[in-house]
């Protein structure tokens, strides 16, 4: 019994000793259990940590190429070209308001900018293909990939570009387009089997290219040495013209290749810097002895809504000889009209040269109620289709900015005389008028001495901020050099008028004619345009009574009406545009109409139409600061830099002229 009992005692202690031997064994076994986990996510950590400060690097990289592409504003020779191009294009189509030449030579020199950090390339401007058709210019929000066109603002916009880094030689890649190695790619695959693999491939440390990363390292795909950087940089324009309007916007993703112990490791950058805002300095400059005289102006009538004629009338061609007689051309000649409409004959006419219309003849497109004599070689042309003879007197904001240098008279302006010269020359009658001007009496004589020196280089002789009411038998003597008259209001000319020498008589409403109306030139090159920029009822040029004159009439909004008698020498081009009904152009009484042949001309030796002829150069296109710095900077886990993702982005460019009040 005791042998049993001591038995008993040594198996209790066998079995104690295993139990607290078991006991001290799991702490070793949970220390054991965890190092090899431990040493991945340590391994983890610092190669995340290492792909963030690689993207952020590149982050650095972008930011250094946009604060060095300042300098090449004045000194990159295609960046240059494409901006004077710009201006010729606007030079040869004068635009309404010279914001549309600032906003097309930013948005040009944007695209350039992005080219250099997206890849892709933009469309050259090549001074005579509209500029905003090809750089997508007046479009303010991206328009979605299938809207896009190619080499605009808006393909450069969206483009991917890829860059590598070596964690062995701490060196970096860019993918290229070829084997210069000049112009950065857009690439349509990322990742390990993406465009890498057949792509020519630039070390940013010595400038070699290579084809494909294999020819690099062979074993790219498992040696853990590669981080690739996918990345697209946004200009962004808000339109407001206040600190951080503009904005450049990084994003980018930073990941590894391959990586055994932590794959799936990627790190998304956004990040945003401004440069303050953009500008381009635009500048117009009247020219002489070249034509800026649309071809388009060709005929004797056009209309882009009806015509109709009333009584009888001859419309033909003709020539100013150096007396200031017309050689007229007779039944060979040009004399041609159209109407994008229907065009109605009430009375025997002459019409030397082609009817055109839009309409098809059963649709009564022209229709002749008397004797119609079409002279020689001519015909009736139905189903026609044109666009408006386009003729644009400059920028009124620039002219308006010239006048006001000259001399500013504050309220309206009174004249009560007789037989008097009354000289608008920046004297007791300034260059711009804010208020309306009323010329009372008789046998006046209006005499501009034109202001050449202004300092936008514009034959400035007046604005008027108002009406313009002349009253009374009145001579309108432009002197020996074209000139303009700007009306933001109403013309009205009550009385006999006689207009002298080469000018522009612009109305932003309409300009009426009542009386008899003369125009005398001095010589073959002396030449008038009358200009109506109203819009329907509020715009149109009307004539009333005997009328003699010569030149462009032309009121693209709205109406062209000639009442009475007399003869006009030149051309009648209205209703182009128009957002409500208007009639086109109707002429009453037994008005003759002869087409001035020089309208039709664009060879050197004629000379601009007054208030045309604006020649524009842009300067350069500057920021408001030299430098850019970062605005803001964060992760987005989920938003991996691809092109479906960048393409699914709204970015804003609304581009306004700085110049103006928000």
């Amino acid at each position: 019994m005791k042998i049993m009992n001591g038995k008993r005692r040594r198996g209790f202690a066998l079995m104690f000793v295993i139990i607290i031997a078991a006991a001290m064994m799991i702490p070793v076994l949970m220390l054991m259990s965890t190092t090899t986990p431990r040493k991945t996510n340590v391994t983890g950590e610092a190669i995340s940590d290492r792909v963030l400060y690689t993207g952020d690097a590149v982050i650095d990289m972008i930011l250094t190429k946009i604060n060095g592409f300042t300098d090449l504003l004045d000194t990159d020779a295609t960046l240059k070209a494409g901006l004077d191009n710009i201006a010729a294009y606007y030079t040869s189509n004068p635009p309404s308001d010279t914001f549309v030449i600032k906003r097309d030579a930013v948005k040009y020199t944007i695209g350039y900018l992005l080219t250099t950090l997206n890849g892709g390339t933009i469309w050259q401007p090549d001074g005579s293909t509209p500029p905003a058709t090809k750089l997508q210019t007046d479009i303010n929000i991206y328009p979605g990939p299938t809207n896009v066109i190619p080499e605009s603002v808006w393909d450069v916009e969206d483009n991917v570009a890829t860059y590598l880094y070596n964690l062995e030689t701490q060196t970096f890649y860019v993918l290229v387009t070829d084997q210069s190695g000049t112009t950065i790619k857009p690439v349509s695959q990322t990742g390990a089997n993406g465009d890498i693999t057949n792509s020519y491939i630039k070390n940013l440390s010595n400038g070699n290219v290579t084809l494909g990363i294999q020819s690099i390292d062979p074993n790219y795909a498992n040696d853990n040495k590669w981080v690739e950087i996918d990345a697209n940089v946004q200009y962004v324009d808000y339109g407001t013209n206040q600190p951080n309007s503009t904005r450049y916007q990084i994003r980018l993703s930073s990941y590894l290749l391959t990586n055994y112990q932590a794959k799936s490791i990627t790190r998304n950058i956004f990040a945003e810097a401004t440069l303050s805002t953009i500008n381009a300095n635009v500048n117009g400059v009247n020219t002489t002895g070249t034509s800026t005289v649309n071809p388009a102006f060709n005929h004797a009538i056009w209309s882009g809504k009806g015509l109709i004629l009333n009584g009888n009338h001859t419309i033909q061609s003709g020539t100013l000889n150096s007396n200031g007689t017309i050689s007229y051309d007779g039944k060979s000649g040009n004399g041609s009209i159209y109407a994008s409409g229907q065009i109605i004959l009430n009375g025997n006419n002459k019409i030397y040269g082609n009817i055109a219309t839009s309409l098809g003849k059963n649709q009564n497109g022209i229709i002749a109620n008397g004797n119609l004599d079409l002279g020689t070689g001519h015909s009736l042309i139905y189903n026609q289709e044109q666009s408006l003879p386009d003729y644009s007197p400059g920028d009124e904001n620039t002219f308006k900015a010239a006048a006001i240098s000259g001399g500013i008279y504050p309220s309206n302006l009174v004249i009560n005389a007789s037989n008097s010269v009354i000289n608008v020359n920046g004297g007791a009658v300034k260059y711009y008028i804010n208020g309306t001007v009323d010329i009372n009496g008789g046998n006046n004589t209006i005499k501009f001495s034109t202001m050449n020196n202004s300092p936008q280089g514009l034959p400035v002789d007046w604005y008027v901020n108002g009406d313009l009411n002349i009253n009374g038998d009145t001579v309108i003597d432009f002197g020996n050099t074209p000139g303009i008259v700007w009306v933001n209001g109403y013309i009205h000319f009550n009385g006999n008028v006689t207009i002298k020498g080469s000018g522009t008589i612009i109305s932003n409403k309409s300009v009426i004619f009542n009386g008899t109306t003369r125009s005398t030139y001095s010589d073959a090159n002396s030449k008038l345009a009358i200009i109506s920029r109203g819009q329907d009822s509020e715009g149109g040029i009307i004539l009333n009574g005997n009328n003699t004159i010569y030149g462009l009439f032309y009121a693209p909004y709205s109406n062209i009406i000639l009442n009475g008698t007399g003869d006009v020498f030149g051309a009648l081009i209205a209703g182009g545009y128009v957002t409500s009904s208007v009639n086109g152009v109707i002429v009453n009484g037994n008005q003759d109409i002869t087409y001035d042949k020089r309208f039709g001309n664009a060879d050197s030796s004629t000379p601009p139409l007054p208030g045309g002829g604006v020649t524009y150069t842009i300067s350069g296109v500057k920021f408001a600061a030299t430098s850019i710095y970062r605005l803001s900077w964060r992760e987005i886990i989920s938003k991996q830099v691809t092109n479906a993702y960048i393409q699914s982005l709204q970015p804003k460019f609304d581009f306004k002229n700085p110049s103006y009040n928000e």
